[in-house]
């Protein structure tokens, strides 16, 4: 604390009383802390700096004033000498007090900017470490996800294998019927929808098969195929196809029709080698036809 000079009425000198605090410099016990900490005490020194600066300039302008009067007034005063002499030593006491001061400053600006500096660098530090974190993160749950879409086609494809595998050694066979009175136009693809007998085919083709009245192969070998068609269409026909090529003509005879009976029955029996994906079909003949549900059927089994 630094009181203001005063000048006493009949003697002229200044007298200057200066009271110093000491304070301890506690350990940071963070950086937030310790920067607001070193800013509050930064405010206060500028202050205090200020407050000098003042004094400082009033003292001079003092001395200046009284060295003015002792020249002009050389009698006045027989310890004017002394005087100055004291005046000046304290001015200088007082002018090494504002030069520490702004010593004191400019240390505590370089302490604050040194802090604020390693401030932003673990700030910098901080958001690096969390991106890296999300980044990792990331990566992990990338790479689970790939594994995982890999293992399960994986094991979609040893499902296909091993199915494949079951299909090239086990039995392949097929029956199906007719499953409503159909009236076909000539040279239609006879549906049997009525599937009672389905073996080592699968439900992809099995399916298709249904919806087409087409058996596509989908394991090459030798092939027994036999069709009964039950029809009121005398003298009609039904033809087995193998892909587009004609392989048997099954003619529909007029024997039962002729003895009062109204159906009459056509029979085709092949055996043929297919390729995969090869077809087999049905069709009606040269006429339209009728064919009865239920025991007009076709049979396919693979022997070979």
């Amino acid at each position: 604390m630094i009181e203001c000079p005063q000048r006493h009425k009949q003697k002229d000198f200044f007298w200057i009383r200066i009271h110093t605090k000491v304070r301890v410099r506690q350990p940071l016990p963070s950086w937030n802390e310790s920067f607001l900490d070193y800013k509050e005490k930064n405010v206060l020194l500028v202050d205090n700096l200020k407050r000098l600066e003042i004094q400082y300039d009033s003292f001079k302008f003092g001395a200046i004033e009284y060295n003015f009067r002792t020249q002009k007034y050389p009698n006045e005063k027989p310890s004017a000498t002394q005087t100055v002499d004291s005046l000046q030593q304290k001015l200088h006491t007082l002018e090494t007090l504002v030069n520490s001061s702004h010593s004191q400053e400019q240390a505590r600006n370089q302490d604050v900017l040194v802090l604020q500096t390693q401030m932003e660098t673990n700030t910098k530090l901080s958001n690096s470490y969390n991106n890296l974190t999300i980044q990792l993160q990331t990566t992990n749950n990338n790479l689970n996800k790939r594994s995982m879409d890999q293992f399960r086609a994986l094991e979609g494809r040893l499902y296909n294998v091993e199915n494949r595998q079951k299909l090239l050694t086990g039995v392949i066979g097929l029956f199906a019927c007719v499953s409503s009175l159909s009236s076909l136009n000539q040279r239609t693809t006879i549906k049997y929808q009525k599937i009672k007998t389905s073996e080592g085919i699968t439900n992809q083709y099995l399916t298709s098969f249904e919806s087409s009245g087409v058996f596509v192969c989908e394991v090459p070998g030798l092939y027994h195929i036999s069709v009964v068609t039950l029809s009121t269409t005398h003298r009609a026909s039904v033809v087995i196809y193998l892909n587009n090529e004609q392989l048997l003509r099954g003619h529909i005879n007029d024997y039962n029709s002729g003895n009062g009976v109204m159906y009459d029955i056509g029979v085709g029996i092949v055996v043929t080698k297919l390729k995969r994906d090869e077809t087999i079909s049905i069709k009606t003949g040269h006429l339209d036809m009728d064919i009865a549900a239920d025991d007009s059927c076709l049979t396919i089994v693979k022997v070979g």
